[in-house]
């Protein structure tokens, strides 16, 4: 039987709407439901919300700042999340499961399966041609998507306590487990998941998102709790920021974390320094915030009664390279690429495989670049790279920096020890010893042989 058991100074700038308390954040648009706003995914121009006993509601959000209804599907139970993939929604429907809807034409949608789980299915991920769900008091099931007419239980694992919300990154589903925590199932083979390791944490487990080495856990009445996972056997907390109310879901995007709190709304916490995050940004919505999906420069929050809220978080999306007279050694905080045009007439890369300069069309995060600019520009861009990987090869490589400040010590090499030198930067003038990467920079990094590097978090 169960049991239920800031490293750079931000200038910081007040906004608001109506009576709405805000700090770095505004409201651009908003979308009533008919149902309760539990859960939100958005792809493209269309956010998909599971609106409670309302089913599933499809809001075109081509213009942020006049959202409408589209189309709807009601599904039989209670619509708690919902996670899209190509022409289909698939919906954690509480009581009556997984349920997979035809979303190619918005305003007509269809159900076209369903897999009714044992218990009550609360979260739902996509990797491959599998579905992962949360299912209360029944742990995790993977259910086989690959037809998805015909979806078929492959595997499953029976968790100690409530699974609420579930999240897969690499071979791992990440289960947030209420009382218990969390816990992180290996699987790696779908048909025989099993558990390499659990944190216990203090309060109820509602959800769960990874990014890099790290798993946020929105944490109920004890806010966010930050987990080491790099070691999934033996995972451990490394810091954590008590929000005022109760942190029902977290997306991380970049070097913040936006937590849908509850009666506090959206809170943004600066997570660069992951042993001591702070609140940096927030928007009181006045409702019950459930659920946050961040794209772009936009939070779209699940407001429970109140439907879907676009909040405007460009403040901490955008990042303005600057590009001054002469050469300038740059790179991109971000994981979307940029005209090289935007950076000047003259800008060069650099091929290892060659050792040669080259002309490129476009400009790409992890890498860094020259520019000669003929006067002192602003170019801004996505702010969204906490950390990379990169192949690294023998002799010099151009590398470029994330989307906050990180000492070299954080740069990390596979095979270890390839680094033959510091990193070097350049002032305008001159080459100099860089102890530290800044965004927005490039560096020079002197490598023994090849092989993968990793730059942050």
């Amino acid at each position: 039987m169960k049991k239920t058991k800031i490293l750079l100074p931000l200038i910081l700038f007040v906004v608001g709407f109506c009576a709405a308390d805000s700090l770095n954040v505004r409201l651009v648009g908003q979308c009533d439901t008919p149902g309760s706003a539990h859960g939100v995914f958005v792809s493209g121009s269309y956010a998909y919300v599971a609106d409670g006993i309302e089913g599933l509601r499809i809001i075109d959000v081509s213009d942020p700042s006049s959202p409408s209804e589209v189309g709807f599907y009601n599904t039989l139970s209670i619509a708690y999340s919902v996670y899209t993939s190509e022409i289909y929604a698939f919906v954690a429907d509480r009581d009556d499961g997984l349920r997979i809807i035809d979303i190619s034409t918005p305003s007509s949608a269809s159900e076209v399966g369903f897999y009714v789980m044992g218990r009550a299915a609360y979260g739902v991920h996509i990797s491959d041609s599998f579905a992962y769900v949360a299912d209360e008091g029944d742990g995790l099931r993977i259910i086989n998507i690959s037809d998805p007419l015909s979806p078929y239980e492959i595997g499953f694992y029976d968790t100690p306590g409530y699974a609420y919300g579930v999240f897969v990154s690499d071979s791992y589903a990440y289960i947030a487990e209420n009382n218990y925590g969390l816990s992180i199932i290996d699987v790696s083979d779908p048909s025989s998941p099993s558990e390499v390791g659990f944190y216990d944490t203090e309060g109820s487990a509602k959800g769960v998102y990874v990014s890099g080495s790290y798993a946020y856990l929105s944490n109920a009445l004890h806010g966010l709790r930050i987990i080491d996972v790099s070691n999934p056997s033996s995972p451990s907390e490394v810091g954590f920021y008590d929000t005022d109310s109760d942190a029902e879901y977290a997306n991380v995007s970049g070097s913040y974390a936006y937590i849908a709190d509850a009666l506090d709304g959206l809170r943004i916490i600066d997570v660069s320094s992951p042993s001591s995050p702070s609140e940096v940004g927030f928007y009181d919505t006045e409702g019950c915030s459930y659920c946050v999906y961040v794209l772009g420069d936009y939070a779209y929050v699940a407001n429970g009664l109140d439907g879907l809220y676009i909040l405007d978080v460009s403040y901490f999306t955008t990042f303005s390279n600057i590009i001054e007279r002469g050469w300038n050694l740059f790179s991109i905080p971000s994981t979307l690429p940029e005209a090289a045009s935007s950076f000047g007439p003259s800008v060069f890369g650099y091929d290892n495989t060659v050792a040669d300069y080259f002309a490129p069309d476009s400009i790409f995060g992890k890498k860094g670049y020259w520019a000669l600019g003929m006067a002192t520009d602003t170019i801004a861009v996505s702010n969204d790279m906490a950390f990379y990987e990169d192949t690294l090869y023998r002799g010099w490589n151009l590398i470029g920096a994330v989307c906050h400040p990180i000492s070299c010590s954080h740069i990390s090499t596979d095979p270890p020890g390839l680094g033959m030198s510091h990193s070097y930067g350049w002032d305008g003038m001159d080459y100099f010893l860089a102890d530290s990467l800044y965004p927005g920079k490039g560096y020079w990094f002197l490598s023994s042989g090849n092989g993968r590097i990793t730059v942050g978090p």
